[in-house]
């Protein structure tokens, strides 16, 4: 699964304080949170006004805190990034 590269990338990582002892550990403190997680985190409020808007006509469902991220998650096709020689296009944009 693709998730767009590191969101925050840390640019200036202090390798005396943080002392990482395997290069996956070195990957894992370098990279940040991913881009797929950054922008699911902000349809999640989108998601969850949807949710609420449903639930105000049919109740509030066993689960729906599990659904909401999902619906999150699912609207990240639309956030795809595809890079060119011209930089980046969201959306085939």
């Amino acid at each position: 699964m693709k998730t767009g590269g590191p969101a925050f990338p840390i640019a200036d990582f202090d390798f005396q304080v943080f002392k990482p002892s395997t290069d996956v550990e070195i990957q894992r403190l370098l990279s940040g949170m991913s881009l797929r997680d950054y922008m699911a985190a902000k349809a999640l409020g989108l998601c969850y006004a949807d949710y609420l808007n449903y639930a105000a006509e049919n109740g509030i469902q066993e689960g729906w805190r599990d659904g909401v991220a999902k619906d999150a998650y699912l609207m990240m096709p639309c956030y795809e990034l595809v890079r060119g020689s011209d930089g980046v296009r969201i959306c085939g944009g």
